[in-house]
């Protein structure tokens, strides 16, 4: 399959694999369509009354937040776990 991505959409990528966080424009892709699989789930049921955003400028400001917030630091032993559990859950497939 080819992706024909438009100059921004090419930033975040190139700027998402610069940072560490994915190793190929691939493992971008796919992370972002979970995401958007995971967003149809909550979109049916809703999000929780304390998730819910009412503006979309407080939604950009709360996305800012979240990016510019240092995440955790986990170990292999952690990332084997993480995946275990996805595994079981059937939210991944073994490899």
């Amino acid at each position: 399959m080819t992706l024909k991505l438009t100059p921004e959409m090419q930033e975040i990528v190139d700027k998402e694999i610069g940072e560490g966080k994915f190793s190929t424009v691939e493992e971008v892709v796919l992370t972002a369509l979970r995401a958007l699989s995971d967003d149809e789930e909550v979109e049916a049921i809703g999000p929780p009354e304390h998730v819910r955003v009412r503006s979309t400028e407080r939604m950009k400001e709360l996305l800012r937040e979240g990016l510019n917030t240092p995440g955790p630091k986990y170990t292999d032993a952690d990332m084997i776990a993480m995946r275990k559990e996805l595994v079981e859950r059937g939210r991944i497939s073994k490899r």
